[in-house]
């Protein structure tokens, strides 16, 4: 069912209790709630006029008597120059002032043309003052509550909505609030569909009952916005109850698109009409209410879980990009999603990489079980697996490329490289893709037999057979399993010199789990001797010390030999070990670093990471446990604080910093993200040109310069390495979408971690900013160069407000 977009003024009657769809014919006045009976269609354009008829004679009633042909000139006047480019636009609302002082809609344009929160406040002002003169006080006594039907009265509803927005995006949400509930009571039927930021405002301000209470004097609505509204309210007030999952379960069968939007991190744009329950609607709600959700904690982390949602590619690490007008005609810092190279790009980076004229490469794409599909690229020539892909539903060809192009030029087994031949089963892959191999130097072979790809096959479903095997037998009686295990160690030669290392830990990568994604525990076992893998288990939880001794155990069992020594990091694990493995005369000592394994896992980690991601902030040279918990501990502070609630998003700070560790007199600019409910955080900008090309959208401009920024998601977004880090060290996290994620812009718009002294800036900033915005109103222009009143911290940071 079509409609239009709710937050789209509109002239049709709206009321509440009316479904936000309905027919033309149910727009008309409350005698004509009932569509007419029948298909006559004289009686509906009967209806029709006599609805009409009613709106001339209210707007009659309500007209100022001397100035209504001025006001009339001026109000049409501003509704033409509504295109008009901004200089043009601007003159013409001058111009209608200058025609009748009373156009409330000129004070209006020149506010949402303001490219200064505190302009646009003080314009929205004038133009409630002028909508009241020009209305007079016994008008708007008398149509109280109707004023959506006075045509005059659009300019003080218009105004009143503005200063509403205007006061909730620089923090004052109570006073934004009280607006919308001045405006609800001018227009009791919400002409101009204020409603919305009513309800965002109530749930940010923690005002539940009264959020719930607008809910229910909409319920009759078929927008999904109350559904949804309803939902996040349960969750903010009681958390993760049976009462939000049903009512989130609702909301899920009004639009089931809404989570899927809401999570993908993009940037939405929806246009004018939309259908209800399908993606544009879901696109419009996720416009109006992805800040709300983002600022209850915990709301996002719990609807990818309730709703099951699975992770979706996101792209590259999330940047700022921009700082939008405060008028609410720019945007705000939202994410820049990276594209993927073109053809021409990519053929010449593949077509760099070295030629083996003597290497066959196998790839094909099964269904090994029923919704399990993988995707296996293996070397004939070393017989030795290159990559493999395994999904939940059978991949895109531009996915299954990609993986292909990564085994070029980021193999598991030997060095980047292109075969000479790769052979792949007929009808499975696209007919494209001979030209596009062709064009690389690559020749494709079209053959049903793909004997290495089969072997490597059989060998890994011989591996999980015996692994399921052995999990069963650790679960039916795993002391039992344990004492087997090692009574059969015991008559195994020992071979002297030989040492083994294992370690428990986090694997490198994040594992997509159902709805939440998880980090896995891996236990490892390795010969420091031979420097080989001898065993790897993966977990969702963490493997008990039993487990371990197993896992070593079967280690000894398939090589044939009992080692001399085993290497261990923990002191619990040293002691557990040492004394199952005793009965066996192996010693367990604790290592300071367990070499073999370290150099395992970097690789693993390596293999794993997707191409584009940033490196991790705990592998930066200089980085210690210290350094990084005073950066955690100032970002869960900054993210507590909140101060994208009292901050417009053009406002910046100018930061000066005291000196030291490489920063000596720097002066930097900060802009706190968050308004805009793309991404929260803040950016740091080195210097003027930064800045301005962050607020233009000027991308040509941004490529050329270089910032720092730190931005909150959720704990899969941040490398897993430094998940571990975080975890092992107890640094502190503020909530569920607070992990911090750093970055480094160099020119070129390369990311990269920040350096020690990078991240010392980034922590000053982090530390400081929150407190400056809760301390020191954001101050309107004319203070100065560089804004004032100054603020010092304890640390002998200068803060200002920035004009």
């Amino acid at each position: 069912m079509a409609s239009r977009d709710p937050r789209k003024p509109s002239r049709r009657r709206n009321r509440r209790a009316e479904a936000a769809a309905s027919p033309w014919w149910s727009m008309g006045p409350p005698a004509a709630d009932k569509p007419p009976e029948g298909d006559n269609l004289l009686g509906m354009l009967a209806e029709m006029f006599a609805a009409q008829e009613q709106r001339i004679t209210i707007r009659r009633r309500g007209r100022p008597s001397k100035k209504h042909k001025a006001l009339a000139e001026a109000d049409a006047l501003v509704r033409a120059a509504e295109g008009f480019e901004t200089e043009q636009a601007r003159a013409t609302a001058a111009e209608a002032l200058v025609i009748s002082p009373d156009c409330a809609l000129a004070h209006v344009l020149l506010a949402e043309l303001s490219a200064d929160v505190h302009a646009a406040e003080q314009e929205y002002r004038l133009g409630i003052v002028a909508g009241e003169r020009a209305l007079g006080d016994d008008v708007i006594e008398r149509h109280m509550g109707e004023l959506g039907y006075v045509v005059e009265a659009q300019g003080l509803l218009r105004a009143r909505s503005g200063l509403a927005k205007c006061l909730s995006i620089m923090g004052r949400g109570v006073e934004a609030i009280t607006e919308c509930e001045r405006l609800a009571a001018l227009d009791a039927d919400d002409s101009i569909v204020a409603r919305f930021m009513h309800l965002d405002l109530l749930i940010v301000q923690r005002r539940f009952a009264a959020a719930r209470q607008l809910c229910e004097e909409c319920h009759e609505e078929v927008f999904c916005h109350w559904p949804y509204g309803r939902a996040l309210i349960a969750f903010g007030e009681e958390g993760d109850t049976p009462e939000a999952r049903r009512l989130l379960a609702g909301a899920i069968a009004a639009n089931p698109h809404v989570p899927r939007v809401l999570l993908s991190g993009r940037a939405v744009d929806p246009d004018g009409m939309i259908t209800v329950g399908e993606e544009d609607e879901a696109e419009v709600y996720v416009r109006d209410f992805r800040s709300c959700w983002m600022d209850v904690p915990g709301a996002l982390a719990w609807l990818r879980v309730a709703a099951n949602v699975p992770l979706e590619q996101r792209g590259p690490e999330r940047r700022p990009r921009g700082t939008g007008s405060a008028s609410g005609r720019g945007r705000g810092p939202e994410p820049a999603i990276e594209r993927r190279p073109s053809w021409p790009e990519e053929k010449r980076l593949l077509a760099r990489l070295p030629l083996d004229t003597e290497d066959e490469w196998e790839a094909d794409l099964s269904e090994e079980r029923k919704g399990i599909w993988s995707f296996l690229v293996a070397s004939a020539l070393d017989e030795k697996p290159l990559a493999i892909d395994v999904q939940e539903e059978r991949p895109l060809p531009d996915d299954l490329w990609k993986v292909l192009a990564d085994a070029m030029r980021r193999p598991t087994h030997g060095e980047p490289r292109r075969p000479a031949t790769l052979t792949m089963r007929p009808g499975v892959f696209p007919k494209t893709w001979r030209r596009k191999l062709e064009q690389i130097g690559v020749r494709q072979v079209l053959r049903e037999d793909l004997a290495t790809i089969e072997r490597i096959s059989r060998e890994v479903d011989a591996r999980i057979s015996a692994a399921e095997a052995e999990r069963e037998a650790d679960a039916s009686d795993p002391a039992a399993t344990t004492a087997a295990i090692l009574a059969a160690c015991a008559g195994l030669p020992r071979e002297p010199g030989d040492i083994w290392e294992s370690l428990v830990r986090r694997a490198p990568a994040w594992v997509a789990g159902e709805g939440q994604p998880y980090l896995p525990w891996l236990a490892i076992v390795v010969s420091a001797t031979g420097e080989s893998l001898l065993g790897v288990e993966m977990t969702r939880e963490r493997p008990d010390f039993a487990a371990v001794v197993r896992l070593v155990g079967r280690a000894m069992e398939k090589t044939g030999v009992r080692p001399e020594r085993v290497d261990v990091m923990a002191a619990d694990l040293a002691d557990a070990m040492g004394e199952a493995l005793a009965a066996i005369d192996v010693s367990v000592c604790r290592a300071a670093a367990l070499r073999v394994v370290d150099r395992l896992v970097a690789a693993l980690a390596e293999s794993m990471a997707p191409a584009e991601a940033v490196a991790p902030l705990s592998a930066v040279p200089g980085i210690t446990a210290e350094i990084g918990r005073a950066f955690y501990a100032a970002a869960a502070a900054f993210y507590r604080g909140r101060p994208w609630r009292r901050v417009p998003s053009d406002a910046a700070i100018t930061v000066t910093l005291p000196g030291g560790d490489g920063a000596e007199g720097r002066r930097v600019h900060a802009v706190v993200m968050g308004q805009s409910g793309i991404v929260q955080g803040l950016a740091v900008y080195e210097d003027d040109a930064a800045l301005e090309a962050a607020r233009t959208g000027d991308t040509e401009q941004a490529a050329r310069t270089t910032g720092l920024s730190m931005m909150f998601g959720e704990a899969f977004e941040i490398p897993a390495v430094d998940y571990d880090w975080i975890e092992r060290n107890g640094f502190e996290v503020a909530g569920a979408e607070a992990w911090p994620m750093p970055v480094r812009l160099n020119p070129g718009m390369n990311l990269r971690p920040p350096l020690v002294w990078e991240l010392g800036v980034l922590t000053g900033c982090l530390r400081d900013v929150a407190t400056f915005v809760a301390a020191v109103p954001s101050a309107p222009r004319g203070l100065g160069s560089h804004g004032t009143p100054e603020w010092t911290s304890p640390a002998g940071w200068q803060l200002a407000w920035e004009q």
